[in-house]
């Protein structure tokens, strides 16, 4: 069993998905429609069910306070619920 709170999921258009096991994620958020907010948006444990725009931009995922992943997602936009986060983009590069 793994003591892990949150799962990520992240999903590609060719199908490929890549899970990984964490206990805080960041994401590059999109603007409103107004040009205002984005930047970078925290999940942990317990966060509230959401769905989330996101721009081009780094996500990192933690695990301990150790980064275990960290790249750039080409846009797209995550979901959170139960402490999985599906995130679907069309490309992740280093």
């Amino acid at each position: 069993m793994n003591s892990t709170p949150m799962l990520l999921k992240l999903i590609l258009p060719d199908s490929e998905e890549r899970d990984y096991h964490c206990d805080s994620v960041h994401l590059p958020v999109a603007d409103d429609s107004k040009g205002r907010g984005g930047g970078q948006y925290g999940i942990r444990c317990g966060h509230a069910k959401a769905v989330i725009a996101l721009r081009n931009g780094r996500l990192t995922a933690l695990n301990k306070g150790e980064s275990i992943l960290s790249v750039n997602v080409s846009g797209g936009f995550a979901r959170v619920e139960d402490n999985i986060i599906s995130l679907v983009t069309e490309k992740v590069s280093e």
